[in-house]
């Protein structure tokens, strides 16, 4: 299970993500600063993980740092 943090250090660090907002407002929305970035707030997150299988490369090479 991901903890808060990392759902946010990994999607700050994402260069796949987009916004689930964004979707919903026909891609007009522009990513703002008062928007919670963090995974589960991305289209590419569902049921609890990230549906493009990026999610622990991105972990793991953050804790490499």
């Amino acid at each position: 299970m991901a903890s808060p943090h990392q759902l946010k250090a990994v999607a700050q660090s994402c260069p796949e993500y987009i916004y689930v907002g964004n979707v919903r407002n026909g891609l007009s929305a522009l990513l703002n600063e008062s928007t919670d970035v963090r995974c589960d707030t991305c289209i590419h997150w569902e049921d609890g993980r990230c549906n493009i299988n990026i999610y622990d490369n991105i972990l793991t090479s953050l804790d490499q740092t």
